[in-house]
């Protein structure tokens, strides 16, 4: 006896490996994985970004000399400060010209 491959009326059926497809439970189990990892690396971050605010901070709740010094602190204007530039549009002399608006006749 001899076992022969039928071919399929449909060329993407016969191209199919069923070693490469996955079933519904395989695939949600890996998306479990992802997700789970992307939650550990968020807690490992926001961790990170406490100890470096708690480190930023005295016992006494106060910035630490060292941390004034690194920031840089910008003063905040008292009054109304005017823009370095302006934009200005106009429009061309020969659209101006030819704009009547709506006229009856």
């Amino acid at each position: 006896m001899m076992t022969v491959k039928d071919e399929n009326a449909n060329p993407l059926l016969n191209n199919m490996d069923p070693n490469l497809i996955k079933t519904k439970l395989e695939k949600d189990i890996t998306k479990q994985k992802q997700e789970a990892i992307l939650a550990e690396q968020k807690e490992i971050e926001n961790q990170k970004r406490l100890k470096e605010a708690q480190s930023k901070f005295d016992n006494d709740g106060e910035l630490d000399d060292e941390s004034e010094k690194e920031e840089d602190v910008e003063e905040k204007p008292t009054g109304i400060i005017q823009p370095k530039y302006k934009i200005v549009h106009t429009f061309p002399m020969e659209m101006m010209d030819a704009w009547g608006g709506y006229t009856t006749s």
